[in-house]
């Protein structure tokens, strides 16, 4: 009897061994997957007036330039304070936004590989977080080059005033903007590549070149001022990356042939659009829009006007929609309802338009009927002109 006794004893004792192990074992593994440490990140700390619920901290350029695949952080603003926690496997200062639950977004910012902390007023609409970050140059740098591009700005804006202000009919305002604005896109261009000269070893140089490439598209300047990057900085990961973006955008620049692309028809069907076999006018129109683009629809009638007097001989037209999968449904009553006679393709959620660093609308492309490219953002009136000299 004392022999089973023990053995019993044995067996319970041996069953909570296991139990306990078990249990450890099982702790453990939640405290790693739902507790990261602290030492294996960097704690962005924050303050934030007049603003109360969840702030999110998320990247602001593709994600292809993210360590880790980093997506984004979020955090409850408590008594005004928040804070986030970035994986210390970042190694570069990268670019980022901050985005309330209710959706108004911050303007971009750089957080450095570091410990640092974030402030602002509060929080509205394309606000400049303050960010203190011990031993960065990026504001000094920053403040410098924000300098020389308000003294652009401020030329104008006055002209601009002088436009609207002036006899010229408002029905020819939109090519007199258009000259302004394709203005101040060159002389930023311009102004940054000294810039990227004096400061070639700067995050905040490469990230606006970044952001420069993205606005407005490829220039010599822009690739320029990525030739005037230090070696250190063009031997890393997100040098190169952005080194084929240029050499992409580059790719629908005057002179080269249209690319083919991947895009959806009408009916949602993969197609390939392929200029050189498939259109025979002497000029085509590849016109970037979308559903929800106001300047994009009203461009229309006047398309519409060129497209009847000229097609097919002289002009086609190619109209590609960038608009997100839930705006499929008004992408199409969009088309009925402007009754677009010429064909149109989805570059659903503008993954193509993208790579070719097509981000403002609309977007066009006038090409030969070959398929090689004659100029990008033609205005109607210069096309209108083009196509009546023939």
């Amino acid at each position: 009897m004392k022999y089973l006794l023990n053995l019993e004893n044995k067996k319970a004792l041996s069953k909570m061994k296991f139990l306990l192990i078990f249990t450890l074992f099982f702790l453990s593994v939640y405290s790693c997957k739902n507790h990261i440490p602290k030492e294996n990140n960097y704690t962005i700390k924050g303050t934030i007036n007049n603003f109360t619920g969840t702030l999110y901290l998320t990247q602001a350029v593709r994600s292809k330039y993210y360590f880790n695949n980093f997506q984004k952080d979020s955090s409850l603003v408590v008594n005004g304070k928040f804070e986030f926690r970035i994986p210390n496997k970042m190694e570069y200062p990268m670019p980022y936004f901050l985005i309330s639950e209710n959706g108004v977004i911050s303007d971009k910012f750089i957080l450095e590989p570091q410990d640092q902390s974030i402030e602002l007023d509060s929080l509205y609409f394309r606000v400049q977080p303050i960010i203190i970050s011990e031993g960065s140059s990026i504001p000094i740098e920053k403040n410098i080059l924000n300098k020389r591009n308000n003294i652009l700005l401020k030329k104008w804006r006055v002209a601009i005033k002088e436009i609207k202000n002036s006899d010229a009919p408002k029905d020819s305002y939109a090519g007199l903007f258009k000259i302004e604005r394709d203005k101040l896109s060159y002389q930023t261009d311009s102004v940054l590549m000294p810039f990227v000269k004096e400061f070639p070893n700067s995050y905040f140089s490469f990230w606006r070149i970044l952001n420069a490439l993205n606005g407005g598209g490829y220039s010599k300047e822009i690739e320029s001022a990525y030739n005037h990057l230090s070696k250190d900085i063009k031997e890393t990961s997100i040098a190169e990356i952005l080194l084929e973006d240029l050499k992409i955008a580059k790719s629908v620049t005057p002179g080269y042939y249209f690319p083919k692309i991947k895009l959806k028809n009408k009916d949602m069907q993969d197609i390939v659009l392929d200029i050189e076999k498939n259109y025979n006018s002497k000029y085509v129109l590849i016109d970037f829009w979308f559903s929800h683009c106001a300047p994009c629809v009203r461009q229309f009638p006047q398309l519409k006007e060129m497209y009847t007097k000229k097609h097919p001989d002289l002009l086609e037209i190619i109209g590609i929609s960038t608009d997100k999968s839930t705006n499929i449904g008004n992408w199409n009553k969009v088309m009925d309802r402007n009754e677009l006679p010429w064909v149109n393709f989805i570059d659903e959620n503008g993954i193509e338009s993208h790579k070719l660093s097509i981000n403002k609308f609309p977007t066009n492309f006038l090409l030969d009927s070959e398929g090689k490219i004659i100029k990008k953002d033609i205005s109607l009136e210069e096309l209108e002109k083009l196509l009546n000299e023939k």
